[in-house]
């Protein structure tokens, strides 16, 4: 399928779909974004480029408490766990198509308590977050129905392009 879209249809853009078509503040995602798909294979090259010395280098662990760090990582990581556990529950499966009913009730209840410790959260940036998770799901689920979903971002503000 190729050429142009219907009338009435925006031409599909993926580098400012969250932006211009669901008008999602894109500097916000673009960081979790960062975190969510970071790579992990340079630690692991430097981990085998250890294993491969003739001789062991030496090194110790220190163990320390940073309050910023853990202020920043913790609710980043309730962001990722959140959205997992609601596109597995949102969309990928239902109570009734489920072998483990138990299974589907507690990852329900993670869902609620995810999403009430970002919606509570002191910083005014994860409640906003956890609106656009809702918002998001509620257009997936609309178009998974194929009803009409089209209007809701119109509802939004216009949010700046990321640049």
């Amino acid at each position: 399928m190729g050429g142009r879209p219907p009338p009435g249809v925006p031409r599909f853009n993926v580098s400012n779909f969250a932006a211009q078509e669901l008008r999602l503040g894109w500097t916000t995602y673009s960081i979790l974004s960062g975190f969510a798909h970071s790579n992990i294979d340079e630690p692991m090259l430097g981990i085998f480029e250890a294993i491969d010395e003739p001789e062991p280098r030496r090194f110790g662990l220190q163990m320390s408490y940073d309050d910023r760090l853990i202020s920043a990582a913790a609710p980043t990581l309730q962001f990722i766990l959140l959205l997992h556990l609601r596109f597995a529950t949102d969309v990928l499966c239902d109570s009734v198509s489920l072998v483990d009913q138990d299974q589907f009730e507690l990852a329900t209840e993670a869902v609620a308590v995810l999403t009430t410790a970002l919606r509570t959260h002191p910083r005014p940036h994860w409640p906003s977050v956890t609106d656009d998770i809702d918002y998001v799901f509620n257009l997936i689920a609309l178009a998974d129905n194929q009803l009409e979903w089209q209007h809701l971002p119109k509802k939004r503000p216009t949010v700046a392009t990321r640049g």
